[in-house]
C-alpha cells in the first residue's frame, strides 16, 4: 500500500486564497493518487482541511500534533484525534523516539498509525513489541482515544479508549496533569502495557 503525506498544509502548502485554489488543492490531491491507487495522509492541518477530509475516501490519516511529539503536544493530538474520529479518519501523532514509553503508549492509544524516528540500530524493539501485536497490528485499541473537555480525575486529564479486537472487550484510562509542564503520567490497564 502506497501513502502520499501532504505535510505544511497549516502553513507553506497554502493555495491562493480565492474560491476556487484551496478546494482544488486538495480535490486534484485526492483525484490524481486515487487514479494511481494511493491514499493519503494530511499534516499540519488546520480545520478546514480535517472538515474537506470528508469529500475524499482516500484520504485516510492525519496528523493532528505539531512537529516533534511529547508530552507538551498530548492536548492538541488527544483533542485532534477526537475530530479526526468523528470524520472517519485515524489520526497519528508526529516522530518520537521508541525508548519514549510515555509517548509510545500515547500514540498507540490514538489507534492509528505509530511511527519512530530512532536512529539506525537504537529502536526499543521491546518497547515496540507492546505497541503492536505479532502481525503487525496495533495493540492499543479499536478505536480512537478520546480526550474529555473538563473530565478530571483528583485533578489529572482523563484520556479513555476501548479495545475490541479479539472478542475481548478491555478499556484503558490514562490520567495525566495536563500536558504542559507535566511530570508524570500513569496508566490504569490490564493490557500488555500494565507493568
Amino acid at each position: 500500500m502506497a501513502t502520499y503525506e501532504q505535510d505544511w498544509l497549516g502553513t507553506k502548502a497554502q493555495a491562493e486564497l480565492n474560491l476556487v485554489d484551496r478546494d482544488a488543492f486538495l480535490g486534484n490531491m485526492a483525484s490524481a493518487c486515487k487514479r494511481n491507487g494511493v491514499t493519503i495522509q494530511y499534516c499540519m492541518p488546520l480545520p478546514r482541511h480535517y472538515l474537506q477530509s470528508v469529500k475524499y475516501d482516500n484520504v485516510t490519516t492525519i496528523r493532528t500534533s505539531q512537529d516533534r511529539f511529547g508530552r507538551s503536544r498530548w492536548d492538541q493530538f488527544l483533542f485532534g484525534s477526537r475530530l479526526a474520529g468523528a470524520l472517519g479518519l485515524w489520526p497519528f501523532s508526529d516522530v518520537f523516539l521508541s525508548t519514549e514509553a510515555d509517548n509510545l503508549l500515547v500514540a498507540t492509544l490514538s489507534a492509528g498509525p505509530v511511527g519512530v524516528g530512532d536512529p539506525i540500530g537504537f529502536l526499543n524493539a521491546a518497547n515496540l513489541r507492546r505497541a503492536a501485536r505479532q502481525d503487525g497490528v496495533d495493540a492499543g485499541s479499536s478505536g480512537v482515544a478520546l480526550r474529555f473537555p473538563g473530565a478530571m480525575l483528583r485533578g489529572r486529564v482523563v484520556d479513555e479508549t476501548a479495545n475490541t479486537q479479539s472478542g475481548r472487550a478491555s478499556s484503558v484510562i490514562l490520567h495525566s496533569a495536563s500536558s504542559a509542564g507535566v511530570s508524570a503520567a500513569s496508566t490504569r490497564s490490564r493490557s500488555a502495557w500494565a507493568g
